[in-house]
């Protein structure tokens, strides 16, 4: 049944676009979801952490929201603004949770996550494809610059943060691995597709002419 859902989440907002575009598509729908549940765990996990953590809880609250939306652009075929509403958000939250919980904490391997995605959903759009990459790379900066390190200042002691650490670390590994999979998988039946298609087309030109005009 999740298989099912997946695949129709997957498949909203798709068309008669070319093959290559469906693709980005489908992965803007997925990196959606992935988002969202990610976004949406880390406002739970900072909302029973206290107080302290209102903020980071806040805005991955918005992020979950602003992902949401970013399916319904989809199906309305504003498949950039999709994309954008994808990247933004979660940008902005790691930012969030880093300048809270410290600079010590790896939140920022999450960056070069969302660099590489980028890549990915805005393929033949240079400006925005480039944009989000560097907005990915500027936070990175920040927060490694800027983000308290110092544990009489952040509220996440040592252990805890080299805990995070890991944590962060091993989940930015196994998502971008998903996510090249699901690219990649993408990739190999759309040509499986065309391949059936062409085979297709073949047989039915040999069905109408004569083998040696065919």
């Amino acid at each position: 049944m999740l298989g099912v859902l997946w695949d129709r989440i997957s498949a909203l907002g798709i068309g008669d676009e070319p093959v290559g575009e469906r693709r980005r598509i489908r992965l803007t729908n997925q990196s959606a979801v992935i988002g969202a549940v990610s976004s949406g765990a880390f406002a739970v996990g900072f909302g029973f952490a206290g107080p302290a953590f209102r903020a980071p809880m806040i805005t991955n609250v918005g992020a979950v929201v602003l992902l949401v939306l970013a399916l319904v652009l989809g199906t309305r075929g504003a498949h950039t603004l999709a994309r954008v509403a994808v990247l933004l958000p979660v940008n902005v939250a790691v930012v969030v949770a880093s300048m809270v919980v410290g600079g010590r904490v790896g939140f920022l391997y999450y960056f070069f996550l969302f660099a590489a995605v980028a890549f990915l959903l805005f393929e033949d759009q240079a400006i925005y494809k480039w944009a989000l990459a560097l907005l990915s790379v500027a936070c990175c900066v920040y927060v490694r610059i800027y983000a308290p390190r110092d544990e009489a200042v952040a509220i996440v002691s040592r252990d805890m943060a080299e805990i995070l650490d890991v944590i962060s670390a091993v989940t930015v590994i196994f998502t971008v691995m998903f996510i090249v999979h699901l690219f990649t998988r993408d990739t190999t039946l759309a040509e499986a597709r065309l391949a059936t298609e062409h085979e297709r087309s073949e047989k039915l030109l040999l069905n109408i002419l004569p083998a040696p005009i065919s």
